[in-house]
């Protein structure tokens, strides 16, 4: 549930920045600048998530993963309460749109840890054959979150319409959010430390710094698996993000019909992540992995065209294709990037490994999306960077062994030797 309300704040933000924050916080550019200008302010919290994972990782991998998950939900109901508040440029001037980077910048930082602590705390508990399923249901709370968003956002700018949504009503989600993020808060504080972080403390002191241990140690597994992944947050944030400026500026439809589309494009992602963490305990973590992500670039090709029919069933077929086949392989994701390092740096390794992925895969993605629209006058463009990333990402998958027969308790002393 944390990881849930923590991506229904971060994605928020996402949803809203190419719709409402040009007027809001930089109406003093053309309608392309602004909307670039919106755009790269959402990359700034994606930015900020590796420093994140580094001030986590030490949390995490030294006090627990259930410190490290109150920490970051704090973080994350605070930055949602200042964005509820915010003034805009009219008001404030260049302080309103300053203002909202830092507190996206908080936001990423929150998330930096979240992801993992959460993703940690549900595998080192699972039962044997059953890691990847309950990774899976942690993961679950990224579409969870996302298709949340998209129904408040829906209902918001059914009751109130579209002038008074961008006018004021774009707060309310923000401030529901906050509500949210304590309700996660008072939760995690009776939840109890994994056992496999507590065997670890049992034999060994933890490692003095563990992102720096981890680098040091598994330099080749952080690129391999960072690349792994990168295709899929491109088509995420593609699909989730820039898509909205798409659909209403050079498609010329309303912001409701962006938020129907991806409301139920992530709510089938809620059902394809647990049936991919179950079947890669079935099957094996690569075979999940292929089959999702061929899926999402068969879909990455058909994206553009689909919606350019501005037919609802066949724009929701492109979002449902390109979405659905990451969410598969989504949920054998979290056991990939946890099962290639030992519990001392287990953190450390999924947390670096995890926020860099979205960094490369998803900081620039709708900016550049933007750009290249805007520069070359076809979405093409666009597809070809998405299916190159994907060349890249189905070598990756070859290159990494399968781990699903690893045992958490065995490897904890690994890298002792290394501090």
């Amino acid at each position: 549930m944390g990881t849930m309300l923590e991506w229904f704040d971060f994605g928020l933000y996402g949803a809203v920045s190419a719709i409402v924050f040009p007027q809001v916080f930089f109406p003093s550019l053309d309608p392309v600048a602004g909307t670039l200008a919106s755009l790269a302010s959402f990359g700034v919290g994606l930015a900020a998530r590796p420093l994140g994972a580094v001030v986590f990782s030490h949390i995490g991998d030294r006090a627990g993963r259930k410190k490290a998950m109150v920490i970051a939900i704090i973080l994350m109901a605070a930055a949602s309460l200042g964005m509820a508040a915010l003034p805009g440029y009219d008001s404030w001037g260049i302080w309103a749109p300053l203002l909202l980077v830092a507190l996206r910048c908080v936001q990423g930082l929150s998330l930096g840890g979240e992801s993992t602590a959460a993703q940690l705390m549900a595998m080192e508990y699972a039962p044997p054959g059953r890691r990847a399923l309950y990774g899976s249901l942690v993961n679950v709370g990224a579409p969870l979150g996302l298709g949340i968003v998209s129904l408040t956002l829906v209902a918001i700018r059914g009751a109130v319409g579209e002038e008074a949504f961008i006018e004021w009503a774009w707060r309310i989600p923000f401030l529901v959010g906050f509500l949210m993020a304590i309700t996660g808060f008072v939760i995690r504080r009776y939840v109890n430390e994994t056992p496999v972080f507590e065997e670890a403390k049992k034999k060994h002191a933890p490692v003095r710094r563990p992102i720096l241990t981890m680098f040091k140690s598994y330099p080749r597994t952080v690129s391999r698996l960072t690349l792994l992944w990168a295709a899929n947050v491109a088509t995420a944030y593609i699909v989730n993000t820039y898509s909205a400026a798409y659909i209403t500026k050079n498609l010329g439809m309303s912001s409701q019909t962006v938020f129907t589309l991806v409301l139920t494009a992530t709510a089938l992602g809620a059902i394809a992540t647990p049936t991919g963490g179950y079947l890669a305990d079935r099957v094996g973590r690569k075979k999940v992995l292929y089959t999702g992500t061929i899926i999402s670039l068969v879909g990455v090709i058909a994206y553009f065209p689909l919606l350019n029919t501005e037919t609802w069933p066949l724009m929701a077929l492109g979002m449902i294709l390109a979405l659905n086949g990451q969410g598969l392989a989504f949920g054998a994701l979290g056991a990939v990037l946890a099962e290639h390092f030992p519990t001392p740096v287990r953190y450390s390794g999924h947390a670096a490994t995890y926020t860099l992925t979205n960094l490369v895969g998803g900081a620039a993605t709708p900016f550049l999306a933007a750009w290249l629209i805007d520069t070359s006058g076809t979405t093409w463009s666009i597809v070809a960077v998405l299916v190159a990333g994907y060349a890249v990402s189905l070598t990756m998958i070859h290159r990494t062994p399968e781990t699903r027969d690893v045992d958490f308790y065995a490897d904890n002393m690994n890298v002792v030797a290394a501090r």
